[in-house]
């Protein structure tokens, strides 16, 4: 026997998506109809049985019922059982309703892409990004492999103990940066 789902306990707000591509996937095109029916079959009742969404969906998905409302169920399942109880300092009770897993790692993903892309297309981004490459490349501590073959850390120091050309406190990059700074501090002086 299949349990009911206790709906308080789910977060069925992130489910909109979830099941907006799905029944687009079954039915070929999106149906803001059917969308909104099964959204109002899970907020209309505080409990929900398994077969009683499919009777009242099958007439809309057809073929497509049993799957999408065993994918749906086992959604809310998760999500019901991940709701947790909080108590309050006062020793009232709550309810934080549950999302499922699947649900949250698809929303994780999404992030990273938009993410991305946003950052790709960003060519403020990009040359900042470059910069922070160049500059991290010349720190202290990181080595270095000049084209005579022998390490030369950024400090100045080769792997002989001589000096090299490269330290970062005589570089180009750090005259540029006190040239930066030095009109910020000769106004904060004043």
């Amino acid at each position: 026997m299949v349990k009911k789902v206790d709906i308080s306990k789910v977060q069925l707000d992130v489910f909109r998506p979830w099941v907006q591509e799905r029944i687009e996937k079954i039915l070929g095109f999106e149906d803001e109809v059917v969308n909104n029916f099964v959204m109002s079959l899970l907020e209309q009742n505080e409990e929900t049985e398994k077969k009683e969404l499919n009777s009242n969906l099958k007439g809309f998905l057809e073929a497509g019922t049993a799957d999408f409302v065993d994918e749906l169920w086992e959604l809310l399942s998760e999500a019901e059982d991940n709701a947790r109880e909080l108590v309050n300092d006062e020793g009232k009770k709550s309810i934080v309703p549950g999302v499922p897993r699947a649900i949250l790692e698809a929303k994780k993903a999404e992030l990273l892409r938009q993410h991305q892309v946003n950052n790709e297309s960003d060519p403020t981004l990009k040359e900042n990004r470059a910069r922070h490459v160049n500059s991290t490349a010349n720190k202290p501590g990181k080595a270095e492999k000049p084209e005579d073959g022998k390490e030369n850390r950024a400090d100045g120091e080769s792997d002989n103990g001589s000096r090299s050309g490269s330290a970062v406190h005589g570089s180009a990059e750090s005259r540029d940066f006190e040239r930066k700074e030095s009109p910020r501090r000769s106004r904060s002086r004043s």
